[in-house]
């Protein structure tokens, strides 16, 4: 295989999307995902958006450790998402800020944008040992000063941010509050 394979490659040759190319690659995952994601918001970059093959991995007994900005914490629309994934099993913290987007699958696979931001995102699924070993020390020092989050840590609703309303926190989460 190739040192360096665009996920744009993989759709011309049959992959539908971006999130389907990383969905392929999820789905044969082995041991363990990290996930570095920047934004609380929808962004066009769809690394570390939550999918039913990260469910259906964590059910697989895979490991997922998930670096998300502060932020979530009282982001409703993604903290219902995060502490859903938590229960089923995710590693999950958060930090100030997130330093890179960032996917590390099995550590034998690294997938990262390759584009401006803000665009429709080229992602670069790479197999460069380097570039592995360097993304997962990067994770491994951000996880280290991270924050766990769990699901007793919902904010109350009076503490969440006013671009996020109460209610579309998902009614399981609210016995935690």
């Amino acid at each position: 295989m190739t040192a360096a394979l665009t996920l744009e490659t993989l759709v011309r040759s049959s992959v539908t999307s971006p999130v389907a190319g990383i969905n392929t690659l999820l789905a044969n995952a082995k041991t363990q995902v990290l996930i570095m994601r920047t934004s609380v918001v929808p962004t066009s970059c769809p690394i570390g958006w939550i999918q039913q093959v990260d469910h259906d991995n964590l059910r697989r007994g895979l490991q997922y450790r998930l670096l998300v900005p502060d932020a979530a914490r009282t982001a409703p629309r993604i903290a219902g998402q995060l502490f859903s994934f938590g229960l089923a099993g995710a590693d999950i913290r958060t930090v100030p800020a997130v330093p890179m987007d960032a996917l590390v699958i099995d550590g034998e696979v690294a997938v990262l944008p390759a584009g401006p931001a803000g665009m429709i995102p080229a992602l670069a699924t790479l197999r460069l040992p380097s570039i592995i070993t360097t993304t997962t020390e990067l994770f491994k020092r951000v996880w280290a000063d991270a924050m766990p989050l769990a699901p007793f840590d919902l904010p109350h609703s009076n503490q969440l941010s006013e671009k996020h309303p109460p209610a579309v926190v998902p009614a399981v989460f609210r016995k935690y509050r």
